[in-house]
């Protein structure tokens, strides 16, 4: 389906996206940029996925733009081609993070190698990412896959309403004043005391079981 990105969902519902063109650390083409918005869109779109996993292939994460000059003149070319490209004011970046934000799923990244693009364009290694809180965990190479798959697997099986709710709290909490943000919180506990999954968690809790939750 995709020119650039595998695509894998487990029966739980853990949607894997691998970056892929590892013989070019996975750095974004014209295709690549255009494809990985819409493989998020279609992920977020799928009631069947309920974790969103995004990683590279090979042995780096993302080395950013492609800077082939082949890829440059081609992408010059192509902003050009039309009066909405020149005026597009997010491009294919600003499309990333507002796919990845905007996304109803939690969206684990699985960092597996380089990632290039922070404001310095120094080298930060994976302890210090971790103590500035630029990562949340680090993980040696062997058994990475497994860890990920673990946590993914983990968010798979909580309350789809309430995990997308949250998420959507935490993303409007940037620019909220507080009063706003606390509305906002109770009209998402509202929404999920009315589903089925909580009448499942109460079950569940006075059965002393785990519960299983159907997003309904």
């Amino acid at each position: 389906m995709y020119q650039h990105i595998l695509v894998e969902t487990t029966p739980d519902g853990v949607r894997t996206l691998t970056l892929d063109r590892p013989e070019r650390l996975n750095a974004v083409n014209v295709a690549l940029s255009d494809e990985l918005p819409r493989a998020v869109a279609e992920a977020g779109a799928d009631d069947a996925v309920r974790v969103l996993v995004l990683t590279g292939a090979g042995r780096a994460f993302c080395a950013g733009l492609d800077l082939d000059p082949a890829n440059l003149a081609y992408w010059l070319q192509q902003q050009g081609a039309t009066r909405a490209a020149r005026l597009d004011d997010l491009e294919w970046v600003g499309r990333w993070v507002l796919a990845l934000v905007e996304c109803p799923k939690p969206v684990i990244a699985a960092i597996n190698g380089v990632a290039a693009g922070i404001l310095t364009a120094r080298d930060v290694s994976a302890e210090e990412a971790e103590r500035i809180g630029l990562v949340s965990r680090v993980f040696p190479a062997e058994g990475f896959a497994a860890v990920v798959a673990d946590y993914a697997a983990q968010l798979a099986a909580g309350a789809p309403i309430a995990l997308t709710l949250s998420k959507r709290l935490l993303a409007a909490s940037i620019d909220s004043d507080l009063r706003t943000q606390l509305r906002r919180e109770l009209s998402a506990i509202r929404t999920c005391f009315v589903t089925d999954d909580v009448s499942e968690a109460l079950r569940a809790f006075a059965e002393k079981r785990p519960p299983h939750f159907t997003g309904r």
